[in-house]
């Protein structure tokens, strides 16, 4: 699941501050809860300081790179940015699972850090084969740039923590579920993190670590999020590991058939290596399905494209079902037809104009995190661009006219008319309450005499909805 740069919102913002950036390192250590020396828990999990980081936009802001173990286990490297008042707040993890970091002081990292983005051979993987193991994408970043892309959360007075996954060190799904845990027990160990308001995002292959990782944060330690916000995840591998199987009878393009094995070659390997000690028996990779999910305790929202070749959008669909939660948003990209996978290009979505605009999709995540771990009394800010927007919307009254079940996006459309949200428009440059940015979109495709103003909008979006 070849996963995208998150947006840099740093720059949204700029655009209408018109701040400028300046890096800076080493802020005192008063600026920032954590001491130098290391934390230690009573089960062993530890978590130290590399290095102290700051940057300068419309302000100083701070940040730190930090190691975490628990036991034997690999290290996670992770970096904590907390707001800019060091208050207590809720806190957002967003978990990277392919980013590569250059400052762990690990040989691995530095080796991938330095080499170019795009595909390289996976050979730090498990079971690599020099003649038969694809490749996987090599996607740097440096720490600045990570936490200049979470400039949104702080903007809201929400502390992030960001955790690498580091999926071209070898490791496997296991270890993605440990980075997952350990970022939430060092969020436990923060006294400034208001642990009743914790939030976690990722997309693709980042909602193993997510789901499972969250499942066993709460099972183990009573770690429980508050909210869980995904895009297209991988959320059941025992399903995963079927539907790879499957694609000799979904493609008779030889070509096509070729490509989808050489994609999932390398999760393949990662799935298989986590799950060994039970090769050849049929609850092989149970511990890593859907039932195992059942359980799970937070608000919960998910963006899928029922044209995703990567994973399938039945995941979610059955995800949603066998969850027991009472507060589950979904947005589905509706399509008039199914999948051809003799035609169809492999990606979370297709080209063209039913295409799930990444960054429309990640306002949605961004937007749903920030308005269940704030106050709704504080005025909260997030980001659109009209054009998008409009051109999501349109294309929902086009399914919705055209019989497709659309009555799911009702909930999400809800999430605009949440109290004192401003969006801003990054095309321009100006804010607007959410009900606002609902009744305009809503007053284009049915007319002006649809809503008279954001509460009437927002009041219909109940008595009467549009989809």
């Amino acid at each position: 699941m070849t996963t995208k740069r998150l947006i840099t919102v740093i720059s949204l913002l700029c655009f209408v501050t018109s701040c400028k950036l300046n890096f800076t390192s080493k802020p005192t250590p008063t600026e920032i809860d954590t001491p130098a020396g290391p934390v230690v828990d009573p089960d062993q999990f530890t978590s130290s300081v590399l290095s102290d980081e700051s940057y300068v936009s419309s302000g100083t802001h701070t940040y730190q790179l930090i190691k975490a173990t628990s036991g034997s286990n690999t290290p996670t490297y992770m970096q904590w940015i907390p707001n800019d008042t060091n208050t207590t707040a809720g806190a957002v993890i967003v978990y990277y699972p392919y980013e590569s970091i250059d400052w762990s002081g690990e040989a691995i990292d530095t080796k991938w850090s330095a080499l170019a983005s795009g595909g390289q051979p996976d050979e730090d993987g498990p079971y690599y084969n020099v003649a038969t193991s694809s490749q996987i994408a090599n996607t740097p970043i440096s720490h600045l740039t990570a936490a200049q892309n979470m400039s949104l959360f702080t903007s809201n007075k929400l502390h992030t923590l960001i955790v690498y996954g580091r999926y071209y060190s070898g490791t496997t799904v296991a270890g993605d579920v440990q980075a997952v845990v350990d970022g939430y027990r060092f969020l436990n160990s923060k006294t400034v993190v208001d642990k009743t308001k914790i939030g976690i995002y990722s997309g693709s292959w980042g909602g193993v670590g997510v789901l499972y990782g969250s499942k066993a944060a709460a099972t183990n330690y009573n770690l429980k999020p508050k909210t869980i916000s995904l895009s297209y995840p991988v959320s059941d591998l025992k399903a995963l590991s079927a539907y790879m199987d499957s694609i000799p009878t979904l493609t008779t393009d030889v070509t096509k058939r070729a490509q989808y094995v050489a994609f999932f070659d390398p999760y393949k390997r990662r799935l298989d290596k986590a799950t060994e000690a039970l090769a050849g028996q049929p609850t092989r990779y149970d511990k890593y399905s859907r039932p195992e999910l059942a359980s799970l305790d937070a608000s919960l929202f998910v963006i899928h494209d029922d044209w995703d070749t990567l994973v399938p959008v039945g995941f979610t669909n059955n995800l949603f079902t066998s969850m027991t939660l009472s507060d589950k948003y979904v947005y589905y990209q509706r399509h008039p037809t199914a999948i051809d996978y003799d035609t169809f290009i492999l990606n979370h979505s297709q080209a063209g104009l039913h295409q799930v605009d990444y960054a429309t999709t990640l306002t949605w995540n961004y937007h749903f995190l920030i308005t269940e771990l704030t106050d709704p009394t504080q005025t909260r800010v997030t980001s659109f661009a009209r054009s998008t927007y409009e051109a999501q919307f349109q294309h929902m009254k086009i399914m919705f006219d055209g019989g497709a079940d659309t009555s799911a996006f009702r909930k999400t459309l809800g999430l605009l008319c949440r109290p004192n949200l401003q969006m801003l428009d990054v095309e321009s440059g100006s804010f607007y309450s959410g009900s606002d940015v609902f009744v305009y979109i809503m007053n284009v495709y049915y007319g002006v005499a649809w809503a008279a103003d954001g509460p009437a909008a927002c009041a219909k979006l109940i008595t009467n909805p549009p989809f």
